[in-house]
């Protein structure tokens, strides 16, 4: 990550495609003002960088050219990134309570994901391997983080300051684990489970677990548990009736859907060409932006995301 001792002005314009025409009817600030702005001819008012950096989506201190660009991936990213989840992952247990907890957190994630992905050998059998065998093996199942720019901001700026709370951290990319867990292996099933009641039944045993906290007697503690019982086989009974009227096929289609939307955004994320292709568009539609995004992708000489490729010969075989 560099700093760069020249304001971000004239490059953000350009990343979004803005001429400074655009730049006047959006911010009202005038063309020849921002010309001179971006050249350093003269220095915006500290409202000004303000107004701009709001405009831009960033802070003032990345626009003034002050702060690293975080999005940027160095291999310092990789190797604190990686070494943090097998840190993590293999803690036995910590003194700070926030590290426990994401401890915690981050072994539930990266255990549900390995369940559905196959890692070979397992993660139990690195365990007794040195620390850049276990890093190796992170990167080599993990690597997907990097690709979410977001991520990759949050990893640069744990570097960059380096009182920050790793467990903070740790916290971010077990939900990215997740997520990410989801998208992979969500089934048709699932789908339909998830519409029918959303976060219901989280939010029940969490209501269970709390009312165990007031018990004041064994009596009340059955009563509870079986109040919970009652609610779980009740939402079988209704899951069941309601997946018989399921169409597989449809959310099947959805799923895929869902997945090339997120292929599609973390490209966009990582190219600004692409982003500003999509942005001109007039049409939101997906089925309109995938076969777009393969042919730049295949101009440019870029891997295609094989959910692009199932989309495109699932329309085919619409039509």
């Amino acid at each position: 990550m560099l700093v760069k001792n020249n304001n971000r002005l004239k490059e953000l314009r350009i990343n979004h495609g803005y001429t400074l025409d655009d730049i006047e009817s959006r911010t009202g600030i005038k063309r020849g003002t921002y010309s001179n702005y971006e050249n350093h001819n003269t220095e915006p008012k500290l409202e000004t960088w303000q107004k701009l950096a709001d405009f831009f989506g960033v802070s003032v201190s990345y626009l003034q050219g002050i702060e690293p660009d975080f999005s940027v991936i160095t291999s310092k990213t990789k190797k604190v990134l990686f070494s943090l989840l097998s840190e993590f992952y293999f803690a036995d247990s910590y003194d700070d309570s926030l590290k426990n907890g994401a401890s915690k957190r981050l072994k539930s994630a990266i255990n549900e994901y390995s369940k559905y992905a196959d890692f070979v050998p397992s993660i139990d059998e690195i365990k007794l391997k040195n620390s850049e065998q276990k890093n190796k093996y992170f990167e080599k199942y993990f690597s997907f983080l990097l690709n979410d720019t977001r991520t990759v901001e949050k990893v640069n700026r744990y570097i960059y300051q380096s009182n920050s709370k790793a467990g903070r951290l740790i916290y971010a990319l077990s939900s990215k684990i997740q997520a990410h867990t989801l998208q992979e292996f969500q089934t048709a099933l699932g789908l339909s489970i998830e519409k029918s009641i959303g976060s219901e039944l989280l939010n029940r045993f969490t209501a269970f677990e709390r009312n165990l906290l007031f018990c004041k007697d064994s009596k009340s503690m059955r009563n509870q548990f079986d109040e919970y019982i009652h609610y779980l086989n009740k939402t079988r009974d209704i899951l069941n009736n309601s997946l018989e009227k399921v169409d597989v096929n449809e959310l099947s289609n959805e799923l895929l859907n869902r997945r090339t939307y997120l292929a599609i955004s973390n490209l966009v994320q990582h190219d600004d060409d692409l982003y500003n292709k999509l942005s001109k568009m007039e049409s939101r539609e997906l089925f309109e932006w995938v076969p777009i995004v393969k042919e730049y992708l295949v101009q440019k000489n870029k891997p295609v995301p094989k959910e692009i490729n199932e989309y495109l010969e699932q329309y085919k075989n619409k039509k």
